[in-house]
């Protein structure tokens, strides 16, 4: 842009602007009919819009937000008959295209504030909300602070395939969040948690603009690793399952491709003090032994009640964990054909994404997940509180 601005005006904003042909007329002024011929290119000089051809110019009410920003400032500089070329950069063009938002939002009734996590920018330039933890006002939606944890991660689905002509300059690292905040009050003082696909688990002061309270790294993070689809919490203590799993695309006669599991890496449960970020505790996975295509990766959502912490893996176990000393107290293979109720056929795989749904004692869980190696299935399996 810099190359293309040389020679220009620079207003205070940023825009760049100068003069071809100066006008006699009236200078336009704001909230009045401006009457504008236009042509608009990239910086590439490839044109994508242009009044020219319709023979026809745009009408709108200068200053009223009708048009991007660059146009509502450009155009007021001029006067009927003048001709000048702008440069407008992005934040007062169209804008970067944003984060998208993947979790619902956690709700604070008590003060009127949502909070929300963010994921990574889809297009350049990268945005200061992607890859954050965000306050809002819950009835205006108003922005109160954003606490942005990666900075300059933009990645989209083309960044994967052959044709990379949509893929961001930063290509990533696609590192973003998956998964809900969660809101705790300890000691009087409003702590959001959020675990991050980067492999960090962030507590914010939401009462201080979103501050650090403190930072732990869990895992090694990656794609579609480190703090997957979420955490848990009881008053005291967060609940992290760690994925980092490792997977490869490999030939297959049959298919054509296929992912191919690694059994020796990912996987975990952890611990971590609320107030202070102190890890508790913390348990290695027990491994795939020798399931082929297997890996030991706890993507999955974790789902916590008093004394028991609950974490389905890629490996088609549900385990629970002791919430005090994080041993396993139960452990259920899922990958296995089941009778079922509805005398559907059935069988169980891995587990990821979502949690089990823990009501009354009862644990609702689905079985299945072929994504990304893992082993399918099609079963939703319920259990009582002691296993059964």
């Amino acid at each position: 842009m810099e190359e293309l601005a040389a020679g220009f005006d620079k207003t205070e904003s940023g825009l760049r602007y100068k003069m071809i042909q100066k006008g006699s007329g009236k200078k336009a002024e704001s909230g009045k009919t401006v009457s504008v011929h236009y042509e608009g290119s990239l910086e590439s000089g490839k044109v994508f819009d242009s009044s020219y051809p319709r023979k026809k110019p745009i009408e709108f009410r200068l200053g009223q937000g009708q048009v991007i920003e660059g146009w509502d400032e450009g155009i007021a500089l001029l006067q009927v008959g003048d001709k000048a070329r702008f440069v407008i950069p992005s934040d007062l063009g169209y804008g970067p295209a944003g984060a998208g938002v993947w979790a619902s939002p956690t709700l604070d009734p008590e003060r009127g504030v949502l909070y929300v996590t963010s994921g990574d920018d889809y297009a350049d330039p990268p945005s200061n909300a992607s890859d954050a933890i965000i306050s809002m006002n819950m009835k205006t939606g108003k922005l109160q602070w954003i606490t942005q944890c990666l900075k300059g991660d933009a990645f989209n689905i083309a960044c994967t395939g052959k044709d990379k002509t949509n893929c961001p300059k930063a290509n990533g690292p696609d590192l973003d969040f998956a998964s809900s905040p969660i809101l705790r009050i300890i000691d009087g003082k409003r702590i959001v948690l959020a675990g991050q696909k980067s492999g960090m688990l962030h507590a914010v002061d939401a009462d201080n603009k979103g501050k650090f309270l403190w930072q732990k790294r869990v895992g090694k993070g990656g794609l579609i690793g480190g703090i997957q689809w979420g955490p848990a919490a009881d008053s005291n203590q967060i609940y992290v399952a760690l994925s980092d799993i490792g997977a490869k695309i490999v030939d297959d006669p049959d298919v054509g491709s296929k992912s191919e599991l690694d059994s020796t890496v990912g996987g975990g449960m952890f611990a971590y003090s609320v107030a202070n970020g102190k890890k508790v505790w913390e348990t290695p996975p027990p491994g795939c032994g020798d399931r082929k295509n297997c890996s030991p990766a706890q993507s999955a959502a974790v789902s916590v009640i008093p004394g028991a912490v609950f974490s389905g893996a890629v490996d088609g176990h549900m385990r629970a964990y002791g919430t005090e000393d994080g041993k396993i107290i139960w452990d259920f293979d899922a990958v296995k054909e089941f009778k079922t109720v509805n005398n559907v056929p059935a069988n169980g795989g891995s587990f990821d994404s979502p949690g089990p749904t823990i009501v009354d004692g009862v644990v609702y869980t689905y079985s299945g997940y072929g994504l990304w190696g893992g082993a399918p299935g099609n079963v939703l399996l319920v259990f009582s509180v002691d296993g059964k």
